[in-house]
């Protein structure tokens, strides 16, 4: 059903703020998060469950089988498997239901004072596996897990088992670093440093940067090819970056030209093609990206980097193979198979973004996001208000949406049919701490009730009814807000997406969220369409026609079905 509704907009006022509320610490299949009001840290399989033995937590982190929480004290406490000693316990195998903490380092002294942490891969031709770097409150940083490929310097290979210094020249003082399959540091100076990750499936000695082919794999060097200080660093598996402390240019480098945003006009115009770009130095991004205004931070998962600017948008580059890139779209990876290359298919240019694309358009109010850069195929981020949205790949129930595969422990769904669950547009995380887990076979099963596991009682799609779509509108004199909160559905409705059919393009913003604003609309006919799809992969829509005109109109409502 259609309706017209006649309304006079102004501009609205906008305000900015600086707000974290939470810390997210997700990777492939394990998720942290600590609400830092409350000081309580919560794992993530569909919903939020608390950590009852660790009071006082400040900062999380996630390994793709294993997690950490750091508390106020600088404790650390870790759960999961431990093939590679990743808990820090002492030993190497088995795993933990539990978080523990880390008493202890390799020289037997208390470990504490730690303010950060990160989890990243351990790599060379000798080994490989997952392994955490901490940085402590005096600027020291210690490792665990799979030591290879120089990630502990000081020709340190191997498994440890406890916390070993990663002694850095002159005694440098590390106030942040990223790690992927090598390391990246940024000192107290702003200088930056890079080391590890001997390794060459990841062209590292180019990564590294160290302004030669044959790079210092084994001890912290400093990198070439920066100017003035630094004052944030970012990272992802194919690329790092640095942001000036004077000017906020943007430099980096890495092994494709794509993530890194620097494709040239032949690659825009076949996005088929990737082309190799790789040299030892970083280089200065700035007339590439082309951005809208200057950057706050940088952010990067596996294969997609995003920036959030000083006015407060959101923009990203790169991969968007699995939704990562927050655009409506991703790649059907149970029908695609050529040229897609795994989950490292950077070869498979089809969906990825050659330059930066704004997400959440009319959202100006970003705050930080929450990201990890190995084996990590989907992001969280907060606005000012305390607000969290996430989006990209969903296996496993880490996204903290309530959806969770209805035969997680077979998992024969997620193998058939890998894309079943992802949001690729930002979903607002409403019910992460106060929703039940929603058990939600994938769409494939409506076409084969009976085989992959799709037989199972709570997967059973039988009798299943359509969503009711339903959209209260309600005008006032600067906006319209969009509300779907009434649509209606016989078991949950996993998913709200809004499409704009006709008129001038709209700042859609949250395009999945049920309530929505859209400001600062032109005088014009628009014409935009609700879907809603429920756990059991059922859908339907319907059309609401809003005319934007010069005549003032009193506030109302009005609910379309």
């Amino acid at each position: 059903m259609r309706n017209i509704i006649t309304i006079l907009l102004f501009l609205p006022l906008l305000s900015f703020g600086q707000y974290r509320r939470y810390m997210w610490g997700p990777s492939e299949y394990f998720n942290v998060v600590v609400d830092r009001q409350t000081h309580q840290a919560y794992t993530i399989n569909g919903v939020a469950s608390l950590i009852s033995n660790i009071s006082n937590a400040y900062w999380g982190a996630s390994g793709p089988h294993s997690s950490a929480v750091v508390d106020v004290s600088g404790n650390v406490w870790t759960m999961g498997v431990n093939d590679n000693g990743e808990l820090g316990q002492g030993s190497v195998g088995g795993s933990a239901s539990t978080f523990s903490q880390i008493t202890v380092d390799s020289a037997g002294n208390a470990f504490t004072n730690v303010t950060q942490i990160y989890a990243g891969l351990g790599a060379s031709g000798a080994g490989s596996g997952w392994a955490y770097v901490a940085v402590k409150g005096d600027g020291s940083i210690w490792g665990w897990g799979a030591g290879f490929g120089g990630i502990f310097g000081n020709a340190l290979e191997g498994n440890r088992s406890r916390p070993v210094q990663i002694i850095m020249p002159g005694g440098v003082l590390i106030k942040k670093l990223q790690f992927c399959v090598c390391i990246v540091a940024l000192d107290v100076t702003g200088t930056v440093w890079s080391w590890g990750g001997k390794d060459g499936e990841f062209q590292i000695e180019y990564l590294l940067s160290q302004g030669t082919t044959s790079p210092n794999f084994y001890t912290p060097t400093k990198v070439v090819g920066l100017k003035s200080p630094i004052r944030d660093i970012a990272a992802g598996i194919y690329w790092i970056y640095a942001i000036t402390a004077t000017g906020d240019s943007i430099f980096g480098n890495g092994k494709y030209s794509g993530p890194l945003g620097i494709a040239n006009a032949h690659q825009l115009n076949d996005p088929g093609i990737d082309q190799f770009w790789a040299t030892p130095q970083f280089i200065w991004l700035d007339p590439y990206l082309n951005l809208p205004a200057k950057p706050k931070n940088l952010y990067g998962n596996t294969l997609t980097s995003y920036a959030i600017l000083k006015n407060g948008t959101l923009w990203t580059w790169g991969d968007n193979t699995q939704g990562e890139a927050g655009q409506g779209n991703e790649l059907d990876l149970a029908n695609y198979t050529t040229p897609w290359q795994g989950p490292f298919g950077v070869g498979d240019t089809t969906v990825q973004i050659r330059r930066p694309v704004q997400i959440y358009p009319g959202k100006s109010d970003w705050d930080t996001m929450f990201t990890c850069q190995t084996w990590t195929f989907n992001t969280w981020a907060e606005d000012s208000s305390g607000n969290t949205f996430f989006w990209g790949r969903q296996k496993g129930g880490i996204g903290g949406n309530q959806i969770e595969a209805c035969d997680m422990e077979q998992g024969a769904q997620a193998g058939n049919w890998p894309s079943s669950w992802d949001v690729t547009l930002p979903q607002l995380l409403d019910s992460v701490f106060t929703g039940s887990i929603i058990r939600t076979p994938s769409p494939g099963c409506a076409s084969n009730p009976t085989s992959n596991n799709c037989n199972i009682s709570n997967c059973s799609t039988s009798g299943n009814q359509k969503p009711v779509p339903r959209i209260t509108v309600t005008w006032s004199q600067n906006s319209i807000i969009w509300d779907a909160t009434g649509s209606t559905d016989d078991h949950h409705i996993s998913f709200y997406k809004i499409d704009q059919k006709k008129g001038n393009a709209l700042a859609m913003g949250c395009r999945a969220c049920k309530v929505n604003t859209f400001k600062n609309n032109a005088v014009g006919a628009y014409r935009l369409q609700l879907t809603t799809i429920d756990n059991m992969g059922a859908s339907d829509s319907t059309l609401v026609d809003v005319t934007v005109g010069r005549i003032r109109a009193r506030a109302g409502r009005h609910v379309v079905h």
